[in-house]
């Protein structure tokens, strides 16, 4: 049983080694750059979206409404706001991508709401 334990306790420290090693190859973290999107994030949300697109964001992505729930609580069609966050996120990830050179190239991701139990 120690011999296991032993065997475990190596193949984590050479993990341990590796992980290391793979984080000084790419460059360290991301920690600088996520901290910057967020400042430009904050900065891009208030001031290239509309009034309407800053509620619908907000409405899907803070609050979890679907966007039917967004169209009855706006009064307006379904289509108005899956347009307007199509369009905002589109503004927001024209603008934040030149926050750093390596998201120029990036494959940028669909929608990620926060899911419930995130929030």
């Amino acid at each position: 049983m120690v011999d296991k334990i032993q065997a475990a306790h190596n193949w984590l420290i050479h993990d341990l080694v590796a992980l290391n090693d793979w984080k000084e190859m790419c460059g360290g973290d991301n920690v600088e750059i996520l901290d910057r999107l967020k400042v430009n994030l904050r900065y891009a949300f208030q001031h290239e979206l509309t009034q309407k697109m800053q509620e619908y964001m907000l409405d899907y992505y803070v609050q979890g409404l679907s966007m039917r729930e967004i169209a009855r609580k706006r009064n307006v069609g379904l289509s108005a706001v899956s347009r307007g966050i199509k369009a905002a996120r589109k503004n927001l990830i024209h603008v934040l991508r030149y926050t750093d050179p390596t998201l120029l190239t990036a494959k940028v991701r669909k929608s990620n709401r926060i899911q419930k139990s995130e929030r």
